[in-house]
């Protein structure tokens, strides 16, 4: 079943992790360190990412690539004390952990983490949504949205234009407006009295 799962957010006093597992979206998860420090020191850096990329992938063995921060969201540089910037690492069954500075390709990393399956045991207690929920929700929003904006224009556009007809003294918009005003309300009656049905 394809689901989106729920971030998972700690604080680690000079830093907060964010652990997106691997879902329908993207098949590792990932882990964004995010520094509350202005300049953090790039060793430290380094040592906070491998040491949660071991914690996580012990409580989820799933591939995961793990980034670090700055408080403006800007990614953190480790050129001067890495070959890269992320790290991604993995625990095969065999036991163990296999770690990178860089990342892995697809075909560098077990078939089995990828299975739908292996993800629905490993994030069991993980809050998800269904896709085709996520899908239906937005879709109704997005509706919504439409249909707000829709009468916004009406009311800035046509209401003015309206009143400026009607200030002129032209006699037939004023017929037009009273029929449309009569039909509204015999509408409003005959569904309120089961007439119109919807």
């Amino acid at each position: 079943m394809k689901v989106f799962r729920e971030k998972l957010k700690r604080h680690r006093g000079e830093y907060f992790v964010v652990y997106q597992p691997a879902d329908s979206r993207i098949k590792f998860a990932t882990l964004s360190l995010v520094f509350l420090n202005d300049s953090p020191n790039c060793a430290g850096v380094a040592a906070a990412m491998e040491s949660e990329l071991e914690n996580w992938l012990h409580r989820f063995p799933v591939p995961t690539m793990v980034s670090s921060f700055d408080a403006k969201d800007d990614l953190i540089t480790l050129k001067g004390c890495r070959d890269d910037h992320h790290l991604m690492g993995f625990a095969p069954k065999t036991g163990g952990m296999i770690k990178r500075w860089g990342i892995f390709r697809d075909d560098e990393m077990p078939s089995e983490f990828r299975n739908d399956h292996y993800l629905e045991h490993v994030y069991a207690g993980v809050p998800c949504r269904p896709v085709e929920e996520v899908r239906r929700k937005a879709t109704i929003e997005a509706n919504s949205i439409r249909r707000a904006a829709a009468l916004i224009i009406l009311l800035v556009i046509l209401v003015p234009l309206a009143i400026q007809f009607a200030s002129l003294g032209i006699a037939w918009f004023g017929y037009l407006v009273s029929v449309i005003s009569i039909l509204f309300g015999i509408y409003k009656v005959g569904k309120a009295l089961g007439w119109i049905k919807p």
